[in-house]
């Protein structure tokens, strides 16, 4: 997000205060165990128990005894204990920052990362999005968020007036829940520096407001456009908000609540 910054904001002559075409710009953040809109830490425990449900489903099940052999191994190499997808994506991602590094990997990686990694690391994205239910609680609340700014610029209501744009600076797991939420994740490794824009723009011939999606998971290629299931790239704004209604939360805070009096939230970990 600094360099985002940067780019947008250099500082005039009488701003500039070292050899760096660069000044300091006030970034607003949520304590990570309030945040509630981008990585979604604040403890929710409905989203835990109907997790758990698609864990203890047939067709993941069935995916977890074929990687156990490969949890053993990682348990045993690291030290770590190496349980499910998210604790494989934690090792995948250790060895990715260490390798961008140039540092030199243990010998021991070379069976291992990245391919027999890579699989697994990619589906823990998946299994912490899996579902509708699931998405409520996850990518559905940052969507609630878009879609009600959207409305308040069509509206004129928004404030400022002359605002264009909303910035976000999240994490990997920020843009494949809501892109999830949304229906055109690819299941794919999120690169450093995932990129999604959502714009609002209006269809002179019709003059309906619409939203268009870009991605960008790599520096090599320009975004390109995702389509939501059910509408053109350009999907007209309540068309967007009718086919997303069942990953739009009422009250989030509301809906996170069990009536089992005795369920304890578990740590969180993972996207």
């Amino acid at each position: 997000m600094q360099l985002v910054n940067a780019g947008l904001w250099p500082p005039e002559a009488d701003q500039k205060w070292g050899p760096l075409n660069w000044q300091p710009i006030p970034i607003h953040y949520e304590p990570l165990e309030e945040d509630m809109l981008l990585l979604v830490r604040k403890p929710c425990a409905q989203y835990y128990i109907e997790r758990e449900k698609v864990i203890q489903s047939d067709e993941v099940q069935k995916l977890f005894q074929h990687y156990e052999p490969l949890f053993k191994k990682l348990s045993e190499m690291t030290g770590e204990n190496i349980i499910d997808f998210d604790g494989v994506q934690d090792v995948f991602s250790t060895l990715k920052a260490e390798e961008g590094f140039n540092l030199t990997l243990p010998g021991w990686t070379k069976e291992y990362y990245p391919e027999q990694m890579l699989k697994p690391t990619i589906f823990s994205f998946v299994l912490n999005a899996y579902n509708d239910k699931i998405n409520r609680y996850k990518g559905g609340i940052l969507l609630k968020k878009l879609i009600s700014d959207w409305k308040s610029k069509v509206e004129g209501t928004i404030s400022p007036k002359s605002r264009r744009a909303f910035l976000y600076g999240g994490h990997d797991a920020t843009i494949s829940n809501l892109m999830s939420a949304l229906k055109v994740w690819d299941p794919q490794l999120p690169d450093y520096g995932i990129t999604v824009l959502l714009e609002l723009s209006r269809d002179t011939s019709t003059n309906e407001y619409g939203v268009e999606i870009y991605l960008r998971n790599s520096t090599s290629v320009p975004p390109y456009k995702m389509r939501i299931p059910g509408c053109d790239s350009f999907c007209p704004l309540e068309k967007l908000i009718k086919l997303t209604e069942n990953v739009i939360p009422e009250n989030w805070v509301e809906e996170c609540k069990t009536n089992d009096v005795n369920y304890v939230v578990p740590p969180s970990s993972g996207p």
